[in-house]
């Protein structure tokens, strides 16, 4: 019996080769696909993570800005710091940028009586080590103190004080503006 070519098909070397070739090419497609897909996920997650901690942040700082008057006496904008002091001039909220650390802090701080001294209750980071924070700026407006006394006849200076945030981390720049909304009703400045 003769045997013909049709009973010894199979693949050939040549075919072999070819059919290996487009199988590498294939996987090296998707390898590559499959790692630009993880690298922009995890890009993707450490964005929301940084957007996470600005609005923790800001929301903090706007709950601080709004439920209290500025203390003009004590910002300083070369130290890159702010005083919150609540409706009844007792508690006051002091937001600083630590230079060092590159970090954002809270002190909550209590006074015993309108002329006493302050003294730090507790403190806070607001931010994290893995932050990112390069700057930290704060802007108020009217730069003079409105509820000074003798200022009342400046027209200019007669409005809603705000604050401007300006925060820089990981090449970003965040910019938020909040005015505080205790207005005229703040004793701060009784007996002096």
């Amino acid at each position: 019996m003769k045997k013909t070519n049709k009973q010894n098909s199979g693949f050939t070397l040549m075919e072999m080769l070819i059919s290996i070739t487009i199988f590498m090419m294939f996987l090296g497609i998707i390898a590559s696909s499959y790692t630009s897909l993880t690298g922009a996920n995890r890009r993707a997650n450490e964005t929301q993570k940084l957007y996470r901690e600005i609005r923790f942040v800001f929301d903090t700082l706007a709950q601080e800005i709004r439920a209290g008057t500025i203390d003009y006496s004590c910002i300083d904008p070369s130290e890159k710091t702010l005083c919150i002091v609540d409706g009844k001039g007792q508690k006051r909220a002091v937001i600083n940028f630590n230079e060092s650390g590159k970090s954002i802090t809270l002190a909550n701080q209590v006074q015993a009586g309108v002329l006493s001294a302050w003294s730090t209750e507790q403190s806070q980071s607001l931010t994290s080590e893995n932050f990112g924070l390069e700057d930290f700026e704060i802007k108020v407006y009217p730069l003079q103190d409105p509820y000074k006394s003798g200022n009342e006849s400046i027209n200019e200076i007669q409005v809603q004080p705000s604050v401007e945030l300006i925060l820089k981390a990981r090449g970003y720049v965040f910019r938020t503006v909040y005015s505080s909304r205790v207005y005229g009703s703040q004793t701060l400045y009784a007996g002096l």
